[in-house]
């Protein structure tokens, strides 16, 4: 009686895979990639299908392209995360062991990415009633996915939350695949076209230093300053910032694990007396500050909080004093679209994240404070990212002591390889007017001033 039902289950298994997976992902990926130069082999592993897709002209199995492979080992659950959301879905199903490729995951969204802008859209090619029904479980799905973002909006508690959830996953993970300044943001590479593949890792320490360098520039300390770092990581600018200057530095964080690492830090530099590093939300800092840094933190603050956030900065900053940002941002245009949905990085790998637009920026800025200029880098992200990946094969070591945590790695690296290459990264600075210009370098390197009373 077991073993019948077992076949009949078997059988199902089969008709489903064969009649209904097998036709969808052939249609999703004949709209996304047949029409365009890409070549893309595909292999449905439960039935043994085979395809192969694109190749209009020259194909992609040249010098500068990969041929990639893509495997799907269950076919079932991949198309139904597929169907509810392609965005988070992709993410999803390699998180659940659905897909690989070959040569690796970065080449297939990279190849996905190109193919896009060749073709036309996957709905084009389903009936009414299918792109009706699809519609209908995507706003359901999506409607969930949003309400779970909004429930980790970054209230004082919440971001608290929020911030365990990604960097309490642990130190020692996160120094596998970072460089020795353990500085988790955009670095800036003297070239950064050159492969991270061809570079010994001392060169991402030397581009992390530089670009922390080019910070302290835009702030021009000296030892009179008195610095607030809004997110200090794990000490690294600080630091280097009191070392460079004698200034006194006041670092918060809201992470006890970067907390610690980076007091311990300052402790070896015998820098106790100058390096003053808190647990602590920015909203509840008090004090005034000549200059105020903050790096890759504001992807932390929340749509909903960034009037308040800036309010801060102009608050704690005294009159005429200068505060330099560093941001990963959204593209303007397409600002209001993510505003209203939830993505794969929202949901898995910073909860509660957003990533700003320079005119939500603008909008958010009290009048005492002026952005002077903003510089682009986000070729320098995917460079910075592509170290990181690369690292890869040492947090597998890692997937033994914490699992959700080497997940969450890996689906960053994933996804923000596809976000980098899509989006901007930026770093800009806010000065107090009046104020000298500020230089401005972009993940977004930016300065803002505050108005002189």
């Amino acid at each position: 009686m077991i073993s019948k039902i077992i076949d009949h289950i078997c059988d199902l298994h089969r008709v489903l895979v064969a009649n209904v997976c097998c036709p969808l992902i052939y249609r999703f990926l004949t709209s996304t990639v047949d029409r365009s130069t890409e070549i893309l082999h595909l292999e449905i592993v439960p039935s043994g299908a085979r395809f192969t897709f694109g190749g209009a002209s020259a194909g992609n199995n040249t010098e500068s392209n990969t041929p990639v492979t893509l495997y799907i080992d269950n076919p079932i659950h991949f198309c139904w995360l597929m169907i509810l959301d392609r965005k988070i879905g992709l993410g999803e199903a390699y998180m659940a062991g659905d897909w690989r490729a070959e040569p690796n995951p970065i080449e297939l969204l990279k190849l996905l990415i190109r193919a896009k802008k060749q073709t036309t859209p996957y709905n084009s090619s389903l009936t009414t009633l299918q792109r009706t029904s699809r519609r209908l479980i995507q706003i359901i799905s999506g409607l969930v996915t949003y309400i779970q973002h909004r429930i980790k909006d970054n209230t004082v508690s919440q971001s608290a939350r929020n911030i365990r959830e990604h960097y309490d996953l642990g130190n020692d993970m996160f120094s596998l695949f970072l460089d020795s300044s353990m500085t988790y943001s955009c670095a800036i590479f003297k070239d950064p076209s050159i492969s991270a593949k061809t570079i010994n890792y001392d060169n991402l320490h030397k581009a992390q230093i530089k670009k922390i360098d080019s910070l302290l520039t835009m702030l021009d300390l000296n030892s009179e300053d008195h610095v607030l770092e809004i997110g200090c990581g794990w000490g690294s600018c600080a630091i280097r910032g009191v070392q460079q200057s004698g200034c006194r530095w006041t670092g918060l964080t809201i992470s006890r694990e970067q907390l610690e690492w980076a007091r311990n830090k300052v402790d070896e530099a015998n820098l106790n007396q100058r390096i003053n590093l808190k647990y602590q939300d920015y909203r509840l800092t008090k004090g005034i500050f000549t200059k105020i840094i903050s790096i890759e933190m504001i992807e932390a603050v929340g749509q909903a909080f960034l009037p308040q956030y800036f309010q801060i900065i102009s608050d704690r900053l005294t009159s005429g004093g200068t505060a330099v940002l560093q941001a990963i941002i959204c593209p303007d245009i397409y600002y209001d679209r993510y505003c209203r949905s939830s993505d794969f990085i929202k949901k898995y790998i910073f909860p509660g994240g957003h990533m700003p637009s320079i005119g939500a920026i603008t909008t958010s800025l009290p009048t005492d404070l002026t952005m002077t200029r903003i510089t682009h880098i986000g070729r320098h992200y995917a460079t910075t990212l592509e170290y990181w990946y690369n690292s890869y094969t040492r947090i597998q070591v890692w997937i033994i002591k914490i699992d959700e945590g080497s997940l969450l790695c890996k689906e960053y690296f994933l996804k923000c390889m596809d976000v980098t290459r899509e989006g901007y990264h930026l770093s800009w600075l806010l000065p107090k007017l009046p104020s000298s210009v500020a230089v401005l370098l972009l993940s977004l390197l930016s300065a803002l001033c505050k108005r002189s009373h």
